[in-house]
């Protein structure tokens, strides 16, 4: 990932480069100073996040307050009335995660619905970074929520039953579960505006199974 990082950062370096100097020899008339140029300082940075990053919640943060400076700098919309947009574009939000919740929970897996009372191990990361390593200690289910922060739950050398569950759920964060190589994940997702991505390596006998029911807003969730 950090490769990734290097050559996209790589790509905007030689694309500047190129456009101050086809300007200095008259080839081209390119106005990188254009009013509200320094939010690119914003804007780049975050962008290269939001493709480079796992935790993508900051990242957006960021290039949304760019891309709204850039908007007052430029005349477009004031920046006052975004702030007065963002109550009603979090009601928006808010509805579009209930509408496509309920819609994913009916095609998921009945394991999950099994489950009843309280929920295993709970962890929860706010405006902050948690590292959970389960080395030697048995986990049968878990309920995984990062708002605003970052959790990496390692489960490689975990004591894993036939079947396992976890529910992780990452608002402006991210969540990274570490799997055995011998285990087949079966994923429920509900992105909104975020992402989940199960990347293990596929097996050809699987001993165990994790049911994990994620949910992404602004967020990210990665199973590898």
């Amino acid at each position: 990932m950090r490769e990734f990082n290097k050559i996209l950062w790589g790509v905007v370096f030689i694309l500047l480069g190129m456009i101050i100097g086809t300007n200095t020899l008259g080839f081209t008339n390119i106005n990188i100073f254009f009013d509200g140029w320094w939010t690119l300082f914003l804007i780049i940075p975050a962008s290269i996040g939001l493709i480079s990053k796992q935790n993508k919640g900051s990242s957006f943060l960021l290039f949304l307050l760019g891309i709204c400076l850039l908007f007052d700098a430029r005349d477009i919309v004031s920046f006052a009335t975004i702030f007065q947009l963002i109550f009603p574009f979090l009601l928006i939000l808010i509805g579009f995660f209930l509408f496509f919740s309920q819609g994913m929970k009916k095609e998921f897996s009945h394991k999950m619905n099994e489950k009843k009372g309280d929920f295993g191990d709970k962890i929860m990361a706010t405006f902050s970074e948690m590292k959970i390593d389960k080395d030697d200690e048995e986990f049968k289910e878990g309920d995984i929520e990062a708002v605003f922060g970052y959790i990496k739950l390692d489960l490689r050398k975990a004591k894993l039953g036939k079947s396992s569950s976890i529910r992780a759920s990452a608002t402006f964060g991210g969540i990274t579960i570490l799997v055995p190589d011998d285990v087949k994940v079966v994923v429920k997702s509900c992105p909104v505006f975020g992402e989940v991505r199960n990347i293990i390596r596929e097996a050809k006998d699987y001993k165990k199974t994790i049911y994990i029911d994620a949910t992404a807003i602004f967020g990210g969730v990665i199973i590898q």
